[in-house]
């Protein structure tokens, strides 16, 4: 027997289910939670209403829950000492968070349960669960299970993430990102000076990375920061830190952190103090010549007339010649009398004594250093022949693997206009001959070695069938005529029917060397009716069965005129 006293100064710890429900509360069993109430005055009525509502489910007879309550009664000083303890938390112990939940593939709704989660598919979306891996339905899984193991699939899982995807997709699972942590409720500070996430209890490498997990685990929005630099502060150029304090910021070499010193701050390396000279008399030196933007020290890389610095000689030069069209001074020296040969056969620049390795180098290397266009001859007093067998090139000196590579290098490099090769009426020469005893390929003008190489080429390129086309399979009615507007796609010669007019077609031409298309229609002298009324075409000896249907054919097919209405 439970009694019901209200306690003036109690602390009360209540264990209860957690899917309690006023609809659904047979055969169901759940975990409990526990909730704390404060002896505030102000919170007694709130404290008290869930406990009247546990008290009315126990006392409800038709309910099967196992509902226990303990009441401990405690002196005052340990409620106050305990409640002083908690009283810097900023969440609120009395509220259930809880850190996953169901959610509808179809809608999209959160549910609380899995039980109800069917229930709604079943009512709202009209669809039952027809799966068999869910071998208890009416058991929810462990979501903490450290064996990672779905009691109500009766599977286990090798690692976290497979099981929580099982939970997800199986049993339509959602986690909350936010509440995974131990202290969610706490949240990180963005300008923590050792990167470290007090929600998440980790401190990160970087402060990149650290921004990067605020961002994206704890949704927060961040301010980008705004890096002032000091302009009155410039770095030292032998610092061993390697720290700018104008930019705030330590480098992690030496190269990067100097390099920085030139190009943003101008900050060259101090020059030496001049040793002293023994000889008290020297003699005058000449005067040395202005230096002139071109010339540049070993570690002054400045251009004078942008006011900018580079790190290295390369981009420096790269810089003089696109911004200035300046060259580098040996190059200079070198082209100041010495012009190249343009339609130099070797690739070879006299002016800088270099020999290029393709033509194409060679003309880049006349534009980018001579500021010369290469502008070879196109066209040449001896054209190379398009039909050599063996694809040689007269004026380049050059063989080629195959005929589409020779005629591409006839388009491109010699501008020559080749008829495609397909383009002639003579429908017999667009296929090879497999029985040809001399190997020699009529549409390629190509003769081959041997037999085996010639009927690869033959089933390779020209798609021949490897079949009857390619053995020696004698027909069975040899003397038989064709017919190849036959609407059954009957071959009278090899006694077969095909499925399709496409497949008829290509038998036609691989098999007997007959092209259908140069008789396209059946009877081409037959008058054409446009307003017939059968819809039938005499040409074709064809009937169509719609309106539009027998107007397209009659304007596309035969150049009709179209009958508009007057």
């Amino acid at each position: 027997n439970i009694k019901h006293e209200k306690p003036t100064n109690a602390y009360i710890v209540a264990t209860v289910a957690e899917n309690v429900t006023e609809t659904n509360l047979k055969n169901e069993d759940a975990s409990t939670d526990e909730l704390e109430y404060d002896n505030d005055e102000t919170q007694n009525t709130s404290a008290l209403e869930p406990h009247e509502d546990i008290i009315d489910c126990i006392d409800d007879e038709s309910s099967n829950i196992n509902t226990s309550i303990e009441v401990k009664q405690e002196d005052t000083t340990k409620s106050e000492n305990y409640l002083g303890e908690n009283s810097g938390e900023t969440r609120n112990t009395s509220q259930i968070i809880k850190s996953y939940g169901y959610e509808c593939p179809i809608c999209k709704e959160k549910i609380s349960d899995f039980a109800s989660m069917m229930e709604h598919r079943r009512e709202i979306h009209k669809t039952k669960y027809r799966g068999r891996l869910i071998k208890h339905i009416d058991l929810e899984p462990d979501i903490e299970d450290l064996n990672h193991y779905c009691r109500a699939c009766e599977t286990a899982y090798g690692t976290v993430q497979r099981y929580r995807c099982h939970l997800r997709v199986v049993h339509y699972v959602y986690f909350n990102s936010r509440l995974n942590g131990p202290q969610m409720h706490i949240l990180p500070n963005p300008d923590d000076p050792n990167f470290y996430c007090a929600s998440c209890e980790h401190t990160y490498s970087k402060k990149a990375v650290f921004r990067t997990h605020l961002r994206y685990t704890h949704k927060m929005k961040l301010i980008r920061p705004c890096f002032k630099k000091k302009t009155t502060i410039l770095p030292v150029w032998d610092n061993p830190d390697l720290y700018c304090p104008s930019c705030n910021f330590t480098y992690s070499s030496t190269h990067t952190y100097r390099a920085h010193c030139r190009i943003t701050h101008n900050v060259r390396k101090p020059q030496a103090e001049p040793k002293p000279n023994p000889n008290p008399n020297p003699k005058p030196k000449p005067k040395s010549k202005s230096i002139s933007s071109n010339k540049v020290s070993k570690y002054n890389f400045h251009c004078e007339l942008c006011d900018k610095s580079f790190c290295d000689r390369y981009n420096y030069h790269r810089h003089q010649f696109t911004a200035h069209k300046k060259q580098p001074p040996a190059l200079q020296r070198l082209a100041r009398d010495i012009e190249p040969v343009i339609d130099d056969p070797n690739n070879y620049c006299r002016a800088c004594d270099k020999t290029l390795s393709t033509e194409h180098s060679y003309s880049m290397h006349l534009l980018g250093v001579h500021s010369m266009r290469n502008e070879r001859s196109q066209k040449r007093s001896v054209e190379p022949d398009a039909d050599d067998p063996n694809f040689y090139c007269s004026v380049c000196n050059r063989y080629y693997r195959n005929r589409a590579n020779y005629r591409q290098h006839l388009r491109t490099t010699h501008k020559m206009i080749l008829e495609r090769l397909g383009s002639n009426k003579d429908k017999s020469k667009l296929w090879p001959n497999p029985f040809d005893t001399n190997f020699y390929c009529r549409v390629c003008k190509v003769q081959y070695k041997s037999l085996d190489v010639y009927r690869l080429h033959c089933t390779s390129v020209h798609h021949l069938k490897s079949g009857p086309s390619i053995r020696r399979v004698s027909k069975r009615y040899p003397n038989a005529v064709i017919d190849i507007n036959n609407p059954d796609f009957y071959c009278a010669q090899c006694d077969k029917y095909h499925t399709k007019k496409a497949h008829f077609t290509r038998h036609l031409q691989t098999m007997h060397f007959i092209d259908p298309e140069l008789t396209k229609f059946p009877y081409p002298n037959a008058a054409v009716d446009i307003n017939s009324p059968d819809l039938y075409c005499a040409k074709c000896d064809k009937h169509l069965s719609r309106r539009r249907h027998f107007l397209y054919h009659m304007t596309q097919v035969h150049d009709l005129p179209y009958p508009f209405k007057k």
